[in-house]
């Protein structure tokens, strides 16, 4: 008997691990890339995104899903450019299918609201105000309206608002940053490799930003 123990406690305990990483098995869609445009600012913690997602569905008659934390306020989606339904509950973003469009599809998601995780918004040890990404393992949807979960892999870009005092990191290439008035800076940054989105996020804060070395043609 001692013997057979050990097998059942590491089947009751992928089973219980299974059961908590329920986030982002949307099976019937296939979600290519993201771009997320974030929008943040010093007078509150509010954040506004506009986000297009291009997603390959199985059908036509499968509808578009997206984990997204109802703390992030909806104000309109598009589908291809046109303004459609929706409906937000649950931590869960569902859109009725379009049997009229193609399998590979855009959908454009813009909304607002104060992550309650996954994007941690702060003061450091230095009493410095900071965001910085924390999805893991799936707490994406908190900031990101994404499939949020590790199997689906997407490539990445983020384009990111923010007061001209803080610098801005993030995976993948950095495409440079220009001077957008009001005393805010725009920061792109994109991935050339497919990411889950337990590891795609961004870093916004009083960093000090100096190169070191170029190793391969990438700028350390």
């Amino acid at each position: 008997m001692l013997s057979y123990l050990p097998k059942r406690f590491l089947y009751l305990s992928l089973g219980l691990f299974l059961g908590t990483n329920t986030f982002g098995q949307h099976v019937h869609e296939d979600v290519q890339n993201y771009h997320v445009r974030l929008s943040v600012s010093d007078s509150s913690n509010l954040i506004r995104v506009h986000e297009t997602i291009v997603l390959l569905r199985e059908s036509t008659e499968d509808s578009v899903l997206l984990d997204l934390a109802d703390a992030m306020k909806v104000s309109s989606i598009k589908w291809n450019g046109t303004a459609v339904h929706f409906e937000h509950k649950n931590s869960l973003l569902s859109i009725p299918p379009k049997q009229n469009e193609s399998l590979k599809t855009s959908i454009d998601v813009t909304y607002e609201g104060v992550p309650t995780d996954g994007l941690i918004i702060g003061k450091n040890k230095y009493n410095e105000r900071t965001f910085f990404g924390d999805n893991w393992p799936n707490r994406a949807h908190n900031w990101i309206a994404c499939n949020d979960h590790p199997s689906d892999k997407a490539f990445y870009a983020f384009t990111v608002k923010a007061p001209s005092k803080y610098k801005v990191v993030s995976n993948g290439a950095f495409n440079g940053f220009k001077e957008i008035g009001n005393g805010f800076n725009e920061w792109s940054y994109s991935s050339s490799t497919p990411l889950p989105s337990k590891v795609a996020v961004v870093g916004i804060a009083a960093m000090e930003w100096k190169e070191i070395a170029t190793i391969d043609s990438v700028m350390i």
